[in-house]
């Protein structure tokens, strides 16, 4: 998300200072790069709501420590946090 937004600052400052056909150029740049940001943030919003319910997974963990919390959305990632000792399995490599 960061690199979007100075990467989108940088094109608008351009597009600020910038005259004629450059600065038309520029700005439609800063509108295309704004609407990609709009998108990605709302896919990614809505990516992040299917995850697992962090409060039942602590809750869970917490009644038995070797429960593995379920950390990933759309994809069974998971957190030991066993004393002494933790990992993270990638579902493809458990």
């Amino acid at each position: 998300m960061s690199p979007e937004v100075l990467d989108s600052l940088s094109v608008l400052g351009v597009a600020v200072l910038a005259q004629g056909g450059l600065r038309r150029g520029f700005v439609a740049a800063t509108v295309l790069l704004f609407a990609i940001g709009v998108i990605d943030f709302r896919s990614d919003v809505l990516f992040f709501a299917e995850g697992p319910a962090w409060p039942a997974q602590v809750a869970l963990w917490r009644k038995d420590p070797r429960h593995f919390l379920l950390i990933w959305p759309n994809a069974p990632w998971k957190v030991n946090l066993r004393a002494g000792t933790w990992s993270i399995q990638h579902p493809n490599k458990v």
